[in-house]
């Protein structure tokens, strides 16, 4: 029996119960000496324009990263499948860690422990934007779990400890939630939950005022569903269940509704799967331990289809903050897509209410902001205007 894993709601909602984590079952395809290093098949897409998934593709365990006698869970993927992120237990705690590489046929490097980890907690299921520099992790702490978020200025960078919390607002009585996704723009919110009634792929949209997100309904639902992820340009969601099967769900923009896609079967019980353009990173446990979860490496299924799927690309507007952490004043130097403009800055406390609105003018160089006599602390701004989508910085003051 797996290590239970005892998560709790978000501090809004009310608890029910306690949840374990979905069980992995050991395999019965194939005979091998070591089950760790035992290679999977799993199918891939022919290379043809019926796109198939007649294909088959060795899974790769990621030997170089997994770390002996402790948990390796909840993967996410960078999309050019260079950086890799992921849950591992040290001495009992759960900390959000990274591992690089130089190109896809080279093994990752060492494991390196994210600054974003909430000392003393256990840090849990990241995801990150395409650009890396805005996260979203959970984190347990006294019988709660809460969704961090956190921001960078560049790769380089660690991530401020200095997080918002995001609220999330419609739902009562979650028991575990955990593998948060989102749109690039950040207007949807996808959550895994699973409680005693079964489990559900939730979606949350933003609300009136960034860090807020209200349910809007459920992807999928049953007594076996595992967490899922969402796409990097947010036209697809993949989950799988305890049939061994890989449920997906497309859409061609993201205005769009989902439509469900036909199953695929998986060879063997890999859960909680992440995709670049190229590859697909999954958890498998061979004896069903928690601390025997690893994690696996195979080609994507959607490796060519991705390049037929068409895409809604929404400009984005850029920006540089300084100087950072705030004393009062602060500087905006925003980078506008072509042929938008600026109109309007908010700065928003945490809690969601509006402290601050600053008129703006057209495309400036830059823009200098006053938070006068507001106390220490973090606050969010939200830029918006023509031509791009609403862009939110996490602005800590000291």
């Amino acid at each position: 029996m797996k290590k239970p894993i005892l998560l709790f709601a978000a501090s809004l909602f009310s608890l029910a119960s306690w949840a374990q984590l979905p069980r992995l079952e050991a395999p019965d395809f194939i005979e091998y000496e070591s089950q760790q290093e035992a290679d999977f098949l799993l199918p891939i897409a022919e290379e043809n324009s019926d796109f198939s998934y007649a294909g088959l593709q060795a899974a790769r365990n990621l030997k170089e990263v997994n770390m002996e006698g402790s948990t390796d869970a909840y993967p996410w993927l960078s999309r050019d499948g260079l950086r890799l992120f992921w849950t591992q237990t040290f001495e009992g705690q759960d900390k959000i860690v990274q591992a690089e590489r130089p190109n896809l046929e080279t093994p990752f490097g060492p494991a390196k422990v994210m600054g974003l980890n909430m000392e003393g907690l256990d840090n849990m299921s990241i995801w990150l934007s395409e650009d890396e520099l805005t996260a979203v992790h959970t984190v347990r702490e006294e019988g709660k779990i809460d969704l961090y978020f956190s921001q960078r200025k560049n790769k380089k960078e660690e991530f401020s400890t200095a997080a918002a919390i995001l609220s999330l607002e419609g739902v009562a009585d979650l028991e575990f939630i955990s593998a948060p996704s989102l749109t690039q723009d950040l207007g949807e919110l996808y959550v895994y939950h699973s409680g005693s009634n079964g489990q559900q792929i939730l979606r949350f949209k933003l609300g009136a005022f960034p860090g807020h997100y209200q349910f809007e309904d459920v992807l999928i639902e049953g007594a076996d569903i595992e967490p899922g992820h969402l796409s990097h340009d947010g036209l697809r969601f993949v989950c799988n269940n305890a049939q061994r099967e890989l449920l997906i769900f497309e859409r061609s923009s993201l205005s769009e509704e989902w439509v469900a896609q036909e199953s695929i079967p998986l060879p063997s019980d890999f859960s909680q799967i992440a995709f670049s353009e190229q590859e697909m990173v999954m958890v498998y446990s061979h004896d069903r331990f928690w601390e025997s979860n690893q994690l696996h490496l195979a080609k994507s299924l959607f490796a060519s289809k991705s390049q037929r799927l068409a895409a809604e690309s929404p400009e984005k507007l850029q920006l540089q903050l300084y100087p950072h952490p705030v004393q009062q004043r602060f500087t905006v130097a925003p980078i506008l897509p072509k042929g938008a403009s600026l109109e309007r800055a908010e700065l928003y406390g945490l809690a969601g209410q509006k402290l601050r609105e600053f008129p703006l003018e057209g495309q400036a160089a830059q823009y200098e902001f006053d938070l006068g006599n507001l106390p220490s602390g973090s606050y969010i701004l939200r830029l918006s205007g023509q031509g791009f989508l609403p862009v939110s910085q996490l602005v800590v003051k000291q």
